[in-house]
């Protein structure tokens, strides 16, 4: 179709509009992929740091305090010394300063999780 000349149509004014929505659209689509990607990624994490403790709450560390039970034991009875009960006591604390750095990032992962969904740290999930 013929336009006539000195009819101002806003066909350049239209393009760019719909340029910008396109761009928007475009965007948006970014944004939802980024934030769904870090969610996935922090949610992988908070998981593993919920299973480690979990496994160092039922097995590691209740095994650790019956060895250095089992040393207290021994060492009463007079079958070993006083350094094999240092090591196991040693051992225990080691394991449990462990388990609460584990806590300590379990806790860093569930904020960076809040973080990622756009909540307040302070709310109840």
């Amino acid at each position: 179709m013929f336009s006539l000349p000195g009819v101002f149509t806003n066909s350049g004014d239209r393009a760019i509009a719909r340029a910008s929505g396109s761009a928007s659209d475009v965007e948006a689509e970014v944004a939802e992929r980024t934030i769904a990607r870090d969610v996935s990624v922090v949610y992988a994490l908070l998981v593993a740091r919920i299973e480690q403790l979990a496994i160092l709450d039922a097995t590691a560390v209740p095994a650790a305090e019956r060895a250095v039970e089992l040393t207290e034991a021994r060492l009463a009875a007079g079958s070993i010394d006083l350094f094999q009960l240092l090591a196991n006591r040693r051992d225990l604390f080691e394991l449990r300063a462990f388990r609460l750095e584990a806590l300590r990032e379990a806790w860093i992962a569930r904020i960076a999780l809040d973080r990622a969904l756009g909540r307040d740290a302070s709310e109840e999930p």
